[in-house]
């Protein structure tokens, strides 16, 4: 794997995560640690692996 695509992989997970955090914290009312609890849950996990995957699934249905 070249660094680009291991950057791309990495840096889509981060981004994922972020996403996932921020709404948290906005729907705990700006609780830093309800909000990392929240991103860290079953839900949370589901959340960021469901967005990090997404693109890839939408490039997969636009070639079919």
């Amino acid at each position: 794997m070249s660094v680009y695509i291991i950057g791309n992989i990495i840096g889509r997970a981060l981004f994922a995560y972020l996403f996932v955090w921020l709404v948290c914290f906005a729907v705990s009312k700006f609780n830093y640690k309800n909000a990392t609890n929240k991103a860290h849950s079953r839900w949370g996990v589901v959340s960021v692996a469901t967005l990090f995957a997404l693109p890839f699934l939408a490039q997969m249905g636009a070639s079919v």
